[in-house]
């Protein structure tokens, strides 16, 4: 991707802090403090954001074309991505509830994923490498690519290339899910 802009080394904890914002690289930023501010990247189009901290509540809504690289969501960033298309996540460490929902042509690579609830009517999801997904989610999911582990999907099925391991303990809630490998017996 190509960008105009570049935003660096700042922190922002107001809401909507950097809304409406296109063809930018937001780098090494912190998205936390005081204000506590809500949807710091809502209904961005065309971003890169590498580096960055978060702990805000929904930071990336309605975003198109984004990147997430090198990145960290703590547990008090809730429902950090939903409604957006066109996602890379790369090299992430993320936590916090309902991570992706509603989201399309979403990639995500060599990434922890800690999230109670991930990846709700989520479409067309290339995940590799990726660890401990679909905790406690209702999800309906056909992977592509590799799949380091899965956590105690609540409900529904998840249809994957490779996994892993198959994570079903210390559950705090029935968990019913079915993870399918493709091509198993082939």
């Amino acid at each position: 991707m190509e960008y105009k802009n570049v935003i660096e080394n700042k922190t922002f904890d107001e809401e909507r802090a950097l809304y409406n914002l296109k063809d930018t690289e937001v780098i090494n930023c912190t998205f936390a403090g005081k204000q506590d501010g809500e949807s710091v990247l809502k209904e961005t189009r065309n971003i890169s954001v590498k580096d960055c901290a978060f702990s805000l509540r929904y930071p990336l809504w309605h975003a198109k074309k984004y990147e997430l690289i090198h990145s960290t969501f703590d547990e008090k960033t809730r429902a950090p991505i939903w409604y957006s298309d066109d996602g890379l996540i790369e090299n992430c460490d993320l936590k916090g509830i309902k991570l992706l929902r509603e989201c399309n042509h979403t990639e995500i690579k060599n990434s922890n994923i800690d999230s109670p609830e991930f990846g709700w009517k989520c479409n067309d999801i290339c995940m590799e490498d990726t660890d401990l997904a679909f905790e406690y989610s209702e999800v309906e999911a056909d992977i592509k690519g590799n799949v380091v582990s899965i956590k105690n999907p609540k409900s529904g099925n998840i249809i994957v290339d490779s996994v892993g391991e198959i994570i079903n303990e210390d559950s705090i809630m029935e968990v019913k899910g079915k993870v399918v490998i493709r091509n198993k017996n082939e």
